[in-house]
């Protein structure tokens, strides 16, 4: 069984951690050898991810994928920008438009609170249900007077 003291033990931890296991503390002991009884057991919560050494070597590979992210995230940026200012071709133009507004998070869908609303509903009483509906209803109807436009 691979011991936590050893320099390497750590990393091969962080890097499996980071890379193959997806972040999943389970899988990354099963595949750097640890026993089952070991990882199942919950042992491996204090000796293993409680470990400094291991904490630290976690936060030095996502400090390094940041940084290469974070150049990635302006290329795609600086090619967005420059497709938008030298193609001719308004289709084109639009693409790129939608493609820079949902990497920078502008991208909104239709219903956000769908499941929000759902899950209230589901909590709430039928009488309630039939009282939110009618509310709901006559505000819809005090916008139209008033002439606003509703989305």
């Amino acid at each position: 069984m691979p011991s936590i003291k050893d320099a390497s033990t750590v990393k091969a931890i962080a890097r499996v951690f980071c890379g193959k296991a997806k972040r999943n503390k389970t899988e990354t002991l099963r595949i750097v050898g640890y026993k089952p009884s070991y990882y199942l057991g919950g042992r491996s919560d204090r000796a293993v991810w409680g470990n400094v050494r291991v904490i630290a070597a976690i936060k030095a590979i996502d400090d390094e994928f940041a940084a290469e992210m974070d150049l990635t995230r302006k290329a795609q940026y600086r090619r967005l920008l420059d497709i938008i200012d030298n193609t001719q071709l308004d289709t084109v133009k639009v693409s790129a438009l939608r493609e820079l507004n949902e990497m920078l998070g502008y991208h909104r869908e239709a219903a956000p609170n769908k499941e929000k609303e759902q899950a209230l509903a589901a909590r709430m009483s039928k009488e309630d249900r039939e009282l939110a509906t009618l509310a709901a209803r006559l505000r819809t109807e005090q916008e139209a007077r008033r002439g606003l436009k509703l989305a």
